[in-house]
This record gives C-alpha cells, sequence and structure tokens, in this order.
C-alpha cells in the first residue's frame, strides 16, 4: 500500500533528525579531541598557571618568580647570585649582589677581625714611584700588579664603572661623578659597610687615574702621583 504524503513526510524528518544527531556528535568528538590536544601541549606537573614543570607563575624552568631564563629571583636577566656568590670566600670577601664581582672585604693588607678591619691601612700612588710608595700598576697593565703580587693572579683594582655601579646614583658634575656616598648606597653598605676614604681604580691614562671617595660618593681623576688606599677586586665568571 502506497504511503501517504503525511507518512512520508515524518520519515523525511526522521531521517534528516537521525543525520543531525551523526553530524553533532561528530563535531562534538572532533571537538574534544582538539581540546584535548591543547591542553597536552600546555599541561604541567605543577599547581601553578603557567606551562612548565616548576612551581612559580612565570615560564621559565627555574623555581622563582622572576620572567627571565636565568637562576635567581629577579626580573633581570643577569647571573644567578647563588651560584656567584658562593664562589666568594666568606671569611674575606663580599659578594656585590647582580654581578660576578667579590670584593675584599678590608682594604689591601689590613684582616678582618670580628667584624673589623684591623692593621695599617697603606696609602701608594697609582702608577708608583719608588722607595717609599708602593708600585700598583705598570704602562702597560694599569692597576693589575699590587692586587696581584699581594693577593693572587685573579685579584686587580676595580674599574670606574665597577665603583660607579658599586656606589650608585651617580651624575657627571662638570669633570667628576657625583655619586650616593657608601653610607647611602644599600649595595656598597652590604658590601663594604660604611667605607670611607679614597681608593684608586685601575681606570686612568695621560698620567691621571680615576678616585674614589667612598665617604662622600665623590669620583674624580686626578693626577697619577696622588696617594690612596687600594681595594681589590676578582671577576669569579
Amino acid at each position: 500500500m502506497a504511503c501517504s504524503p503525511v507518512l512520508k513526510g515524518i520519515k523525511v524528518v526522521n531521517t534528516l533528525k537521525i543525520t543531525f544527531l551523526f553530524v553533532l556528535a561528530a563535531m562534538l568528538l572532533m571537538g574534544n579531541g582538539g581540546c584535548n590536544d591543547d591542553n597536552a601541549a600546555s599541561a604541567d606537573t605543577d599547581s601553578d598557571s603557567d606551562s612548565d614543570s616548576d612551581t612559580d607563575t612565570d615560564s621559565d624552568t627555574d623555581s622563582d618568580t622572576d620572567t627571565d631564563s636565568d637562576m635567581d629571583a629577579g626580573p633581570d636577566s643577569g647571573p644567578d647570585t647563588d651560584t656567584y656568590g658562593d664562589l666568594c670566600d666568606e671569611a674575606t670577601e663580599a659578594y656585590q649582589p647582580g654581578t660576578t664581582l667579590c670584593w675584599s672585604l678590608c682594604p689591601l693588607e689590613q684582616t678582618m677581625v670580628t667584624d673589623t678591619c684591623e692593621g695599617t691601612k697603606p696609602t701608594m700612588d697609582w702608577c708608583g714611584a719608588t722607595g717609599a710608595d708602593t708600585i700598583i700598576c705598570d704602562p702597560v697593565n694599569p692597576g693589575v700588579n699590587y692586587c696581584e703580587d699581594i693577593m693572587g693572579a685573579e685579584f686587580r683594582l676595580p674599574t670606574l664603572d665597577e665603583i660607579l655601579e658599586l656606589l650608585g646614583n651617580c651624575s657627571m658634575v662638570g669633570s667628576h661623578h657625583a655619586c650616593d656616598s657608601c653610607a647611602q648606597s644599600a649595595t656598597c653598605t652590604s658590601v663594604l659597610g660604611t667605607e670611607v676614604g679614597g681608593y684608586w681604580s685601575s681606570s686612568g691614562s695621560g698620567g691621571n687615574a680615576w678616585v674614589a671617595a667612598f665617604d662622600s660618593g665623590d669620583v674624580s681623576i686626578i693626577n697619577a702621583g696622588g696617594i690612596y688606599a687600594v681595594r681589590c677586586v676578582r671577576d669569579v665568571s
């Protein structure tokens, strides 16, 4: 018996419904597969919101909260303070954070006794005369000889730039640098305490060299025949 138009319509509607359900199911399966792929790509094993395997919220692989690729806890890309600081000798040196420098705790030829530098603090000229003054440099390698001879081959005078970074807040005023004193500088205080007095840098030329007055923050270029103290550094990078 021939189907009535109504029955034919019902069959068509049912067929369309079934087709629609198959298509919808296929779309849902494809959608879930895509989500699973995304989750797999970004899944990590910790409880934070980034895609690495540590427990912080940045995108590097160390367990701090900075955004660089080193292993320290600051937002810079400088050295790992734990690594370099551990290379300084705590008995005789102090580490300058954010650098690769170990500073001698006391001026050259003094020794640390119960948190105090004791002994006579020698002063000398930069490129040294003979006699009572000690030669601290030669024309080819300024600032090398004295620190090297007394403390070892790794030691030298700090450069002008290293001194400016230690004191901080420096600006050029005429022919000299006006910086924070060591007592005003958190970095300098953490390394050297409230250091006072004038110290040579290794930077100089033409018979002149830069001297830092740690008690005032003034860093000036003067005649290399002047008489100042020496504090040595070494680079542990």
